[in-house]
């Protein structure tokens, strides 16, 4: 699975969707992080929040901030 065209948000939904409630939330943040460029996890590694849908809004402001190429 891939960021490729997605918003992070996106991508997290397609994996929330796969999981069928199946992973802990923890697990999937951190697959869910694993596919996101190195700049983006830097972001939310400093980011307080556990909420994942938070972290799915930052990293989608952090992609948009930076441009889509960034996030490609």
């Amino acid at each position: 699975m891939e960021l490729g065209d997605q918003k992070p948000s996106q991508l997290l939904r397609r994996m929330r969707d796969l999981a069928r409630d199946k992973i802990p939330d923890d697990t999937l943040r951190v697959l869910w992080q694993g596919h996101l460029p190195a700049p983006v996890r830097t972001v939310l590694a400093i980011t307080e929040t556990k909420d994942m849908e938070k972290l799915a809004a930052a990293a989608d402001k952090t992609c948009f901030d930076y441009g889509s190429p960034f996030c490609l």
